[in-house]
């Protein structure tokens, strides 16, 4: 018994200096090479988060059985995969990227990676910021954002910098969906 335990803490303190000594910054490889390996150690079905140093990778384990044989397994598995992580996960879900598939006599695995809306977001505001509604897919939904950048010393209080950025949010979102825009108003007075 002394054996088995010795050599469970081992794994355990193993996938721990493993997940340490991976560079979880820029180097989106060594996450997806640890992914393999965590999964092959120990395998799920469904969600799992892990925390690198600078993000959280979430990883979503669809298996398909062999009878469930269709003509385009990978779509099923990725529509069944966002379905799986909507139920694990607390926000919707974008950016699935299938990155093992893993096949035996009665199932087939796919693992995929995936990205929370909200942080899919704040990487595409890093990278360039603009304003304006942009849709957003996954599998089997659709998103539509509305990002409006506004200076605080131009309104008085919160109140009405939050009135404004709503009025132009909407604006934004009726623009995309309607392809109307106002180009120019002229006041009439009676």
């Amino acid at each position: 018994m002394k054996k088995i335990i010795c050599l469970s803490l081992l794994l355990v303190c193993g996938t721990y200096s493993l997940l340490k000594c991976q560079s979880f910054g820029d180097e989106k490889n060594a996450a997806i090479n640890f992914i393999k390996r965590a999964y092959k150690a120990s395998p799920f079905e469904g969600v799992k988060t892990l925390e690198g140093e600078e993000t959280n990778y979430y990883v979503v384990a669809v298996r398909i059985e062999s009878s469930d044989i269709k003509s385009d397994l990978v779509s099923n598995a990725l529509l069944k995969a966002q379905v799986l992580a909507e139920q694990g996960l607390v926000e919707p879900s974008v950016k699935y990227e299938m990155i093992e598939e893993i096949s035996n006599q009665h199932y087939t695995t796919y693992l995929f990676t995936c990205e929370t809306l909200s942080s899919f977001i704040i990487n595409l505001l890093r990278k360039k910021m603009l304003d304006g509604a942009k849709i957003i897919s996954a599998p089997s939904n659709k998103f539509i954002t509305s990002i409006v950048t506004l200076e605080n010393s131009k309104y008085s209080s919160n109140e009405q910098r939050d009135k404004v950025a709503y009025m132009k949010a909407k604006q934004y979102v009726n623009t995309l969906v309607n392809g109307s825009t106002i180009t120019s108003d002229f006041i009439i007075r009676t």
